[in-house]
């Protein structure tokens, strides 16, 4: 495909597509238009001839261990900081009132949101759109700002503003590790603690 058509696709399913959701354009409930562009991602994925164990690699997750145990700590504390800060009444509220829900919403995030958001957002953007925005830096900050910009179908600031932060994140971890498996890791790591620590208001529209 042409960099122009890159570019358009690009535009389209990162830019476009969360617009229309935040406006009301688009009436589909989040769960289905998040699997219908995983399904994409996948096939298109597919079609470049990804290796998908090495996608996944867990073996690298040794190495990486140390680190994602600093981060993870480092974004507790500053979870549990901005939420005595903006929305002290909803510190801990999600596991002290409605315990099973919490505990079903802490099992299946990693697999519902965190680990198509990642096929799409680091298998799919880092591969399919370095031709726009180059292997470096460039392409670490694109990849942040689309993610960010799915989060603004929640229509509020903090979705977003968290978001660009933990896309930094993330992109970082899967260009320095090269694993999905690494990046999905740390995702479903950080989705835990801002449901936990009273940040989810942010991330849920019902």
């Amino acid at each position: 495909m042409s960099r122009i058509g890159l570019a358009a696709e690009c535009i389209i399913l990162f830019a476009v597509l969360p617009g229309a959701y935040a406006l009301g354009e688009l009436a589909a409930p989040k769960i289905i238009v998040l699997g219908a562009v995983t399904l994409f991602c996948i096939a298109m994925l597919v079609r470049g001839g990804i290796r998908w164990k090495e996608e996944f690699r867990f073996s690298g997750l040794r190495r990486f261990t140390p680190l994602l145990v600093a981060r993870l700590g480092l974004v507790a504390a500053g979870s549990l900081c901005l939420t005595m800060l903006i929305v002290p009444d909803h510190l801990f509220a999600f596991p002290s009132e409605r315990p099973k829900l919490w505990l079903a919403v802490s099992i299946l995030y990693p697999f519902l949101s965190a680990l198509p958001q990642e096929i799409i957002y680091r298998s799919f953007f880092h591969r399919r759109y370095a031709p726009l925005f180059g292997d470096g830096y460039g392409l670490l900050l694109a990849s942040a700002a689309a993610f960010a910009l799915l989060h603004v179908v929640y229509g509020n600031l903090p979705a977003v503003v968290l978001s660009f932060g933990g896309g930094i994140l993330l992109a970082s971890t899967y260009e320095h590790r090269r694993s999905l498996a690494a990046a999905w890791v740390e995702h479903a790591g950080y989705g835990v603690i801002i449901f936990t620590v009273g940040l989810g208001r942010f991330f849920y529209s019902g």
